[in-house]
């Protein structure tokens, strides 16, 4: 994958990322409230922790590979 387009992907799992923040927010506030079945809002929990799980590592890679072609073009 090139850079570029590598970093375009960053972004939107950046985008999708900060949409689950809200999720958890809102999922965590049910759960506290303690209504009923929480079955959803444990799995929207685990969606949305491998969701930023997911972007820590792609962004680390992505950022590794721009650090990498930054020291071999000398800059």
């Amino acid at each position: 994958m090139r850079t570029v387009q590598q970093a375009a992907v960053a972004f939107a799992m950046g985008v999708f990322t900060l949409i689950a923040v809200f999720v958890s927010h809102a999922a965590l506030v049910h759960i506290y409230r303690g209504a009923g079945d929480l079955s959803l809002e444990w799995r929207a929990l685990r969606l949305c922790f491998a969701l930023v799980v997911a972007f820590q590592f792609f962004i680390l890679a992505t950022l590794l590979r721009v650090i990498r072609r930054g020291r071999s073009s000398g800059e």
